[in-house]
């Protein structure tokens, strides 16, 4: 069973809701967790399956268009202006990196290791 040529039995049903538990083929991602539906049908029915035959199959059980648009996102759809604190300083950060008692330096330099003397080899 190859191409569009497939037929979609009961059983073949079954398994591509089982190929499905956990993936929603709509949405940002929905290529994806095609590849992940389409993977795993394959693996349970043993058939060569086409993407296509999938994503047809799944439009003619749902309206996978008003299931996208549905589908919400957690990316913003809109710009927010952004600005530092009033009293925020370039000047004063860096210098604060900068300077040798900052944490980030002592931290740097608790994990920095040392070199041992070159004169003094060491037994493994």
């Amino acid at each position: 069973m190859a191409g569009s040529e497939i037929t979609w039995t009961m059983d073949m049903e079954v398994k591509l809701f089982r190929a499905m538990k956990g993936h929603k083929p709509v949405g940002v991602h929905k290529h994806f967790q095609m590849a992940f539906i389409h993977q795993h049908l394959q693996e349970l029915t043993g058939e060569n399956l086409q993407v296509k035959s999938v994503w047809d199959h799944l439009n003619t059980l749902y309206d996978l268009a008003a299931l996208d648009e549905m589908e919400t996102y957690s990316m913003p759809s809109e710009e927010i202006e952004f600005s530092l604190p009033e009293d925020y300083s370039l000047e004063s950060t860096l210098s604060t990196i900068d300077d040798d008692n900052s944490p980030v330096r002592k931290k740097t330099k608790a994990s920095t290791p040392q070199p041992s003397s070159p004169g003094i080899k060491r037994k493994r």
